[in-house]
């Protein structure tokens, strides 16, 4: 598995984020993280690529202030599913919740249609309902999760203002 770049039609460039955490700003502290990044000439077999799911941010989502439970949902619908992915599907391998400072847990769900025509969680992706905003993390599945053309992706993001 490998993030495809390069090629004619393909991304020519890779961009890496990096954030550091000094939160005492003690001074003289020096990075010694490393990153190793390969390009090959050989595609591999399967191409990686990152799906953001989220609500847009717009003058709609408002948390309101002094609110214990706030919930905000936001969902890949199955018309968005079928249209996007291939007739396979996709395989979440890993996945990273992320919401801000007020953000006290997050949720994130596959649903999908059964024979009766009802839809129903088929696994959870991720569930972190004592998110910490500086405790984020990349969480590598255990097995992977197939998404298929047709079903839901359904995150839940819960707040306090208080």
């Amino acid at each position: 598995v490998a993030y495809p770049i390069g090629g004619p039609d393909g991304k020519q460039y890779a961009v890496i984020q990096l954030h550091y955490n000094n939160p005492e700003e003690i001074a003289g502290i020096v990075d010694s993280s490393g990153l190793t990044f390969a390009y090959l000439e050989t595609p591999r077999e399967f191409d990686a690529g990152i799906l953001t799911l989220g609500h847009s941010i717009t003058s709609r989502m408002v948390i309101p202030p002094n609110d214990a439970n706030y919930t905000i949902s936001a969902f890949c619908s199955a018309g968005c599913t079928e249209e996007y992915l291939p007739p396979d599907g996709i395989k979440i391998f890993a996945n990273l919740l992320h919401t801000h400072l007020a953000g006290t847990g997050l949720t994130l769900s596959v649903i999908r249609e059964n024979d009766n025509g009802e839809y129903q969680e088929i696994r959870p992706v991720d569930r972190n309902l004592q998110y910490d905003f500086n405790f984020q993390q990349t969480n590598h599945l255990m097995e992977e999760i197939t998404v298929l053309p047709g079903d839901i992706l359904l995150l839940r993001c819960y707040y306090n203002t208080r």
